[in-house]
C-alpha cells in the first residue's frame, strides 16, 4: 500500500512552474485533450508533465500532483470525456506508473457518473487483480471498489466475495453489522440458507447498526432466525382445513388445543397497532374469553387474499366482543416444505374501519 504526501516546497515549486508556462504556452500538440474552451491552464499542465515524465521514484510524487490537477481542471470543466482519453492515452505510455489504480479508478468513476455500470466495473476488477492498493486522501482504492462491487454487482457471487474480502482486509473500518445484513441477504439470493443464517447472527450482535429503508430489520431477523430453529409444527399445508379446525375447537370450546395451532410468535392487536410493538405478542389466555355465545362466519373476510386470510367471529367475553382470526401464507424460502403453508398467525380485535 502506498501513502501519498507532499510538502509545501513542492507545492510552491510547482505553483510557480505551472504560473511560468501558462504564459507562455500554446496549444500545440494538445489540442486533442482540451475542452470545449482550449483552456490555457490544461495546456501549462501538460507541459508541466512532459517536462516531469520520468520513472525516478523521486519524481513521482511531482507527476501525481500534477496529474492529479489536471483531473481536477478537467471535473471542474465538466470534461469527463476528454479526461478519460487523455488518462487512456497516459495509461498505454507510462505502464510503471505506481499511481495508475488511482488513474484507472477515476476513469471508472467517470463511467459510473454516467451510467455505465458495466463499464466501470471492468475496471474496478482490473485495478482489483492487476494493481496494489492505494492509499488516496486517507481511502483505499481497493475498499472503494470492493464496497462498490459488495453493494451493486449484479453478480451475487461476486457481491459475497466482495463481502468477504472487506471482512478479511478491513475489518476495523467497516460497519460490521451492515456488512453481515448485506452479506446474508446475497447468501439468501443464491439459496445458501446455511450461511445466510449465520451472517444474520453475525449481524444481530451488532446492535448499533441501522439498516436504510429497513427500520424492522432487526425485528424481522430475530423472527427469521426464531422460525428456523423452531418445530413449526404449528403450521399446516391447506388454508380451509386450518380454518375447519380452528371453527370446530372454538365451538367445542377446546382453549387447550387452540394454543396448539397458535404461530409462535402470535400477536393480539387492535388494528390500528403496529405488530412490531412488543405489547401485541403478549399471550393471550383464549379459553378465559370462550362462551356458547361465539360464533364465527363460515366464509373469508373479502379483504382476504393469496397470502393472508380474515375470519371474523363475535361474541366474546371481552370488552370488544368482535375479533378477526388472522392467517398467513409462510414466506420462507429456505425449506420448501415449509414455504408456502399456513400459520394461525394472531387477533385483530374489534372491526375494520
Amino acid at each position: 500500500m502506498m501513502l501519498i504526501q507532499f510538502n509545501s516546497y513542492k507545492r510552491f515549486f510547482l505553483l510557480f512552474l505551472s504560473l511560468t508556462l501558462f504564459l507562455s504556452c500554446k496549444a500545440g500538440d494538445y489540442q486533442f485533450y482540451l475542452g470545449t474552451e482550449n483552456d490555457k491552464d490544461l495546456i501549462a499542465l501538460f507541459k508541466l508533465l512532459e517536462k516531469a515524465d520520468s520513472e525516478e521514484e523521486a519524481q513521482m510524487e511531482i507527476h501525481y500532483t500534477i496529474m492529479n490537477r489536471i483531473i481536477s481542471r478537467y471535473k471542474a470543466d465538466g470534461e469527463s470525456d476528454k479526461m478519460n482519453l487523455f488518462l487512456t492515452d497516459y495509461i498505454n505510455s507510462h505502464e510503471n506508473d505506481p499511481y495508475m489504480a488511482y488513474y484507472l479508478l477515476t476513469i471508472a468513476e467517470n463511467y459510473l457518473n454516467g451510467g455505465a455500470r458495466a463499464v466501470a466495473e471492468t475496471y474496478y476488477r482490473r485495478i482489483l487483480y492487476n494493481y496494489p492498493d492505494l492509499i488516496i486522501g486517507g481511502h483505499s482504492i481497493h475498499k472503494i471498489i470492493l464496497e462498490e462491487l459488495a453493494y451493486y454487482s449484479e453478480d451475487y457471487e461476486e457481491r459475497i466475495h466482495s463481502f468477504l474480502k472487506l471482512i478479511n482486509r478491513f475489518p476495523g473500518q467497516l460497519d460490521m453489522g451492515q456488512i453481515y445484513y448485506y452479506l446474508g441477504k446475497s447468501y439468501g439470493e443464491l439459496g445458501f440458507w446455511d450461511e445466510a443464517f449465520i451472517a444474520y447472527e453475525n449481524f444481530l450482535r451488532s446492535p448499533e447498526t441501522e439498516i436504510t429503508g429497513d427500520p424492522n430489520a432487526r425485528i424481522h431477523l430475530t423472527d427469521l432466525l426464531r422460525f428456523q430453529r423452531s418445530d413449526k409444527s404449528w403450521t399446516r399445508t391447506d388454508l380451509d382445513q386450518l380454518v375447519v379446525n380452528i371453527r370446530s375447537l372454538i365451538y367445542q370450546r377446546n382453549g387447550t388445543k387452540l394454543k396448539r395451532y397458535q404461530a409462535e410468535k402470535f400477536f393480539t392487536m387492535s388494528w390500528s397497532q403496529d405488530e412490531t410493538d412488543l405489547f401485541t405478542h403478549t399471550k393471550l389466555n383464549i379459553a378465559s374469553f370462550l362462551n356458547p355465545g361465539v360464533q364465527v362466519k363460515r366464509e373469508l373476510d373479502p379483504m382476504s387474499n393469496d397470502s393472508e386470510a380474515f375470519l371474523r367471529s363475535w361474541g366474546w367475553s371481552y370488552r370488544i366482543r368482535t375479533w378477526y382470526l388472522y392467517f398467513k401464507k409462510i414466506d420462507y424460502p429456505a425449506d420448501p416444505e415449509i414455504n408456502g403453508r399456513w400459520e394461525w398467525a394472531g387477533i385483530y380485535i374489534g372491526d375494520t374501519f
